[in-house]
């Protein structure tokens, strides 16, 4: 009898992943179809929002997470007060909705050129280096392909990359920010040579770092987060040699 029952379960079973496989491919033949520059918010809305949802986020707050290693990043962001345990959530949220918005929205458009708006409203009130904020920006754009090709069902292709390349320049121009890579080659270099030449331990590092740390590991199982918190910290680390 428990063969029995268990067939239909199979059988479902091999429709559901046939069923993925399926609208994967058509999803793969409708993002290789776009044009990477014409098209590059729809081919990152596809990439972000449906091919790569949980990855995406994840990597987008893991490319927050690696500033924290630059000393001259890391001690705005802690003279600014906002990571505390009381409000970095808060922190967290606003920079998450200004993300997505500019994710979902064309950043000419009224809801992107407000979200960009209030981006560049915050940052306003702080001396910051037009390489730190390229940096920052080169995290957003080498990360997602990144946690793609190590946590994905596949890597990024051509069109995915450059889509995300165009649509991150797009609003790193929009941000007054100057010398942005125009491929994603020269974008990786940069981004390693500062990191080599750059993420070096501050006080400052450990303070933004541990209160997000805290945030981003609560959603972890309490007997897990220790082995969490090293994983995080070594895949930073393993990212910048």
């Amino acid at each position: 009898m428990s063969a029995l029952y268990a067939f239909p379960v199979v059988v479902m079973v091999l429709m559901w992943v046939g069923m993925c496989h399926h609208l994967r491919r058509k999803r793969l033949q409708l993002i290789s179809s776009l044009d990477p520059v014409r098209d590059a918010l729809a081919v990152c809305r596809m990439t972000y929002f449906v091919e790569f949802p949980f990855l995406s986020k994840k990597a987008l707050e893991f490319a927050l997470f690696k500033t924290f290693g630059i000393p001259t990043i890391s001690k705005v962001l802690a003279a600014t007060r906002q990571f505390s345990p009381a409000n970095v959530i808060k922190r967290y949220d606003d920079t998450h909705i200004i993300v997505e918005e500019l994710l979902s929205s064309h950043v000419d458009s009224l809801r992107g050129s407000l979200a960009l708006r209030r981006l560049n409203f915050i940052h306003s009130h702080y001396n910051i280096s037009n390489d730190d904020y390229l940096y920052t920006l080169s995290t957003f754009i080498l990360e997602p392909k990144r946690f793609a090709a190590r946590f994905g069902y596949r890597n990024w292709t051509e069109n995915e990359m450059t889509a995300n390349l165009v649509m991150w320049r797009s609003i790193g121009i929009r941000m007054g920010i100057k010398d942005i890579p125009e491929t994603v080659e020269e974008m990786e270099r940069f981004s390693l040579q500062y990191e080599a030449d750059n993420m070096v331990y501050a006080h400052s590092n450990r303070t933004v770092a541990d209160a997000t740390l805290d945030l981003l590991l609560s959603i972890v199982p309490a007997c897990l987060r220790p082995t969490a918190r090293v994983f995080v910290i070594l895949r930073a680390r393993g990212e910048a040699s």
